[in-house]
C-alpha cells in the first residue's frame, strides 16, 4: 500500500530536517552545551523550543528559556509572559524573564525602541550565562523580509547576506525553515502560541513587506523564501571572499598617510569601492553612500576634496588619497631683506640662509653643478626690494632647465605637496616677480649664467 503525506505533515517532517540539518552544517550545538532560548510565546519561537527539547537528550543539553517583556503590550504582554511561563512549568523547564520599560530606556539614550529593544534582550541573555548559546527563532521567512528590506533602503552585497546561521554565540536552528512548515509543525504537535497584534497592522514597514510583498512575489514562485535563501547563503560566500580581496588593497595601498591612488586605480571596480567605503565608514558614517562613493572616487585623478562632513574631507592630490579634518593651512609670512646688507641673511626661522658673493669668490669656493646653480641667483638681475615668504595667489616661476611657465599651485600639485604645509615653502621674489623657491631653484630670468658678476646663494639649512 502507497502511503501519501498530506501538504501540512510533509512540511512538518521538512522542518526537523532542515532544523536538525543546520545545526549539524554549521556545529551550533556540542554535547553537554548550555542553551539560552529565546521564547516570545510565537509560532517561531515555541517550534523552536519544541525542537530543542526533542533534540536535548541527544546533545545533553542544559535548557534555559529567556522571555522578555519590553512594557509596550500591556495586557497582551502579560499575556505572552504568562503563556511562556506555564509552558515551562508544565515540562519542567527553568525560566528566567525580564520586564524592561523600552520606551524609556530608548528615550533616555536616544535610540529606537528597536534597536534598544534588542540590545536589552542580548543584555539579559548574556547575564544568564555568559557561556552559554544563544538560541533564536530567526527563520527563512525572515531572512527573506530582512533581504528584502535591505534592498529597500539601498544596501550593499553584504545586506542581502541575510541572516547568518551563527553570529559568535547566537545560534539560529530555524533559518532555513519556512513560515508555513513551522505552522504545520505546531499543528502536527498541538503546539499552542500567542500572536503579537502589532504584527498583524501595516504601521511598519516589515509588516508591509511580510503581508504584501512576500505574498506577491510568492505568487510569482511559491518557493520565493527557500530561493532567497539559497541566494542569501551565496551571497555570504561571495561577500567573505570579495572582503579577504578588500583588507589586501587597503593594506597594499598604504602610502604617505593615505592611500595610493594609483594602487586604488589599479583594482576592479567592485574592490577599489569596497576599499572606499569602508574608509568613508570609519570617518564618517551617516556619509557612507553610494553617491559619496562615487564622488570619492572621481578625485582619485586627477585629484580633489570632497566634503564628507562639516569637520571630515577626502582629499585627493592624484597621488595619496586621505581622509581627514579640515585641511589647517599654515600662516602666510614674510620677511623683507635689505639688498645692500643681504650678505649673511639668515632668514625664515633659521631656515634658509642668504649670503652675497662676487663671481671671483664664488667660483674659488663653489663646486659649480647644476644643484649648486639651482640654489644661485644673478644679482644683478634684481629688480627693487626683495622679500621673501609664503607664495602668494598667481605666483609663477619659469623653470630654467625646462624652459617652462608653471604657476607655484601647479607644482605643487605635481610634487604632491599637502596643501597645509605649502605656506611654510620660502618664496623670493623681488618687484617682477618670483627669483626663486625652494625645493624648485632660481627662475629663468635670474639664473647664474657666464656673464654673472654677483651671486645671491640661497642655502636650506638643516633642521
Amino acid at each position: 500500500m502507497r502511503i501519501t503525506l498530506c501538504s501540512w505533515a510533509w512540511r512538518r517532517f521538512r522542518m526537523l530536517d532542515k532544523a536538525l540539518g543546520a545545526v549539524k552544517k554549521y556545529n551550533m550545538l556540542s554535547p553537554g552545551a548550555a542553551v539560552i532560548a529565546a521564547v516570545s510565546g510565537g509560532a517561531d519561537s515555541m517550534a523552536m523550543l519544541l525542537f530543542l527539547m526533542k533534540i536535548r537528550e541527544r546533545y545533553s543539553l542544559s535548557l534555559t528559556v529567556a522571555h522578555v517583556n519590553h512594557g509596550l503590550r500591556g495586557e497582551e504582554a502579560r499575556r505572552d509572559e504568562n503563556y511562556v511561563r506555564s509552558f515551562c512549568e508544565k515540562n519542567g523547564l527553568r525560566f528566567e524573564v525580564l520586564h524592561a520599560d523600552v520606551a524609556a530606556l530608548a528615550k533616555q539614550r536616544g535610540e529606537s525602541c528597536e534597536e534598544c529593544g534588542r540590545r536589552v534582550r542580548y543584555e539579559f541573555f548574556e547575564s544568564i550565562d555568559k557561556n552559554a548559546k544563544i538560541a533564536t527563532a530567526h527563520t527563512a521567512s525572515d531572512n527573506a523580509e530582512t533581504m528584502l528590506f535591505n534592498l529597500a533602503r539601498g544596501s550593499s552585497l553584504k545586506g542581502l547576506c541575510g541572516i547568518p546561521p551563527v553570529r559568535g554565540n547566537i545560534i539560529r536552528p530555524l533559518i532555513f525553515c519556512t513560515r508555513e512548515e513551522i505552522e504545520a509543525f505546531c499543528r502536527e504537535n498541538s503546539l499552542d502560541f500567542v500572536t503579537d497584534s502589532t504584527n498583524l497592522t501595516l504601521d511598519y514597514s516589515r509588516n508591509k513587506i511580510r503581508r504584501i510583498a512576500v505574498p506577491a512575489l510568492k505568487e510569482i514562485n511559491s518557493a520565493f523564501e527557500e530561493n532567497a535563501s539559497h541566494f542569501s547563503q551565496n551571497a555570504a560566500l561571495d561577500e567573505d571572499f570579495l572582503e579577504g580581496e578588500t583588507k589586501a588593497l587597503l593594506l597594499s595601498a598604504q602610502a604617505d598617510g593615505g592611500l595610493s591612488c594609483k594602487a586604488l586605480l589599479s583594482a576592479h571596480p567592485a574592490i577599489r569601492r569596497r576599499v572606499l567605503l569602508g574608509c568613508i565608514k570609519n570617518v564618517c558614517p551617516k556619509s557612507a553612500d553610494f553617491k559619496t562613493v562615487g564622488a570619492v572616487e572621481n578625485i582619485l585623478s586627477p585629484g580633489g576634496k570632497i566634503q564628507l562632513s562639516p569637520d571630515t574631507f577626502a582629499v585627493s592630490d592624484g597621488a595619496v588619497l586621505r581622509f581627514a579634518a579640515p585641511i589647517k593651512k599654515g600662516e602666510e609670512w614674510s620677511e623683507n631683506i635689505e639688498f645692500e646688507c643681504i650678505n649673511g641673511s639668515v632668514c625664515h626661522n633659521g631656515r634658509v640662509s642668504i649670503c652675497r658673493v662676487n663671481k671671483k669668490i664664488f667660483l674659488d669656493t663653489q663646486k659649480i653643478h647644476k644643484d649648486v646653480l639651482d640654489y644661485c641667483i644673478d644679482c644683478d638681475k634684481i629688480i627693487g626690494r626683495v622679500q621673501i615668504g609664503s607664495r602668494r595667489s598667481g605666483d609663477k616661476l619659469t623653470l630654467a632647465r625646462r624652459g617652462c611657465t608653471k604657476s607655484l599651485k601647479k607644482l605643487f600639485n605635481e610634487a604632491h605637496i599637502p596643501p597645509e604645509s605649502r605656506c611654510d615653502i620660502a618664496v623670493l621674489r623681488d618687484e617682477a616677480g618670483v627669483l626663486w623657491v625652494e625645493g624648485f631653484g632660481a627662475d629663468r630670468r635670474c639664473r647664474v649664467g657666464k656673464n654673472t658678476e654677483n651671486v645671491l646663494i640661497i642655502r636650506r639649512e638643516k633642521q
